[in-house]
C-alpha cells in the first residue's frame, strides 16, 4: 500500500519486488529519507526545515552485499544533482543508483 509519482516508478517498484521474491535483493524500503549532517550540525533551511534527500527505494543487494539507494529519474534538476553529490559525500558506504525513465 504505497503510491508513486509516475507510472515508470511504479513499474520499477514492481520489478524490485519481483527481485526481492527471487532473493536477488532484500529489505526494500520505499521513500527512505536521509538527512544531511556536517561536522555534527544538521543542515537546515533558514526557516528551520531540515535538508536531505528522499530517494525512491533503499534495499540490500544480495549479490554484492551492498546497501543501495535507488532513485528513478525522468529529468535531473540542479537541486537533485546537488543533493545526490552531498549524499554521496556524506554516505560513502551506501551505493547510489539512478535509473532512467
Amino acid at each position: 500500500g504505497h503510491r508513486h509519482d509516475s507510472k515508470t516508478e511504479a513499474v520499477r517498484c514492481n520489478e524490485l519486488h519481483d527481485e526481492q521474491a527471487a532473493g536477488v535483493i532484500s529489505d526494500i524500503v520505499v521513500h527512505p529519507k536521509y538527512w544531511f549532517w556536517i561536522n555534527g550540525v544538521q543542515l537546515k533551511h533558514p526557516g528551520g526545515r531540515r535538508i536531505g534527500i528522499t530517494a525512491d527505494w533503499a534495499y540490500l543487494d544480495n549479490t554484492t552485499g551492498a546497501t543501495v539507494v535507488e532513485d528513478r529519474k525522468g529529468m535531473r534538476t540542479r537541486d537533485y544533482v546537488l543533493r545526490v553529490a552531498i549524499f554521496r559525500a556524506l554516505y560513502p558506504e551506501i551505493e547510489f543508483r539512478e535509473t532512467r525513465a
